[in-house]
């Protein structure tokens, strides 16, 4: 099939899904099963990104409490991407093993994060952040409040600030992805 056809096949999908909402109020609330005791761990994957991580990590500095550990997982970098994590005291480190068949880079870079953080009986709440993000600065607060009312998972879609002109183009699937999900309103 012509790559033109499945676009815009894509794209009157998007559109319709978007028509058609799946709300997150319609799930039902309720509380966290967490503990005080619990624990969040933020797990970030990294692979040579040591020229934008410091603007995340300088973002989670002032957001942290008790009970927040921060993850980077070093996804074989070829740059200081490791070294600038380790410069910001309440990061842990932790390389990633070699990457085993059957797995792509970035999932297995998560994978590795949850697996050197995990100890028996834990209770916590795991987040996932690319390390090319910013947060704004109750961004934990508002998602762990979003978690604690509706409980199972939460998925944040960013907003996307462009800084070439040839980044603009991304703009295009970011729609259609957030019209697959049924969010938001046609207009």
């Amino acid at each position: 099939m012509h790559p033109v056809l499945v676009g815009l096949a894509g794209l009157v999908a998007g559109w319709w899904l978007w028509g058609h909402p799946r709300r997150l109020s319609d799930a039902p609330a309720r509380r966290s099963q967490a503990g005080p005791g619990a624990t969040t761990t933020i797990i970030i994957p990294a692979r040579d990104e040591g020229r934008v991580l410091p603007l995340l990590l300088g973002d989670l500095a002032g957001q942290l409490r008790p009970g927040l550990e921060v993850v980077v997982v070093d996804d074989a970098s070829c740059d200081d991407t490791a070294a600038v994590a380790r410069s910001f005291g309440f990061v842990r480190v932790v390389a990633a093993p070699p990457l085993p068949e059957g797995w792509a880079g970035k999932s297995w870079a998560c994978q590795a994060g949850v697996d050197a953080t995990a100890t028996s009986g834990d209770d916590r709440t795991l987040v996932f952040v690319d390390a090319d993000v910013r947060l704004g600065p109750s961004a934990l607060e508002a998602v762990a409040a979003e978690l604690e009312r509706r409980g199972g998972l939460v998925s944040v879609q960013p907003h996307h600030t462009t800084e070439r002109p040839y980044e603009q183009l991304s703009v295009v699937p970011g729609i259609v992805s957030i019209m697959g999900t049924g969010v938001g309103r046609r207009t």
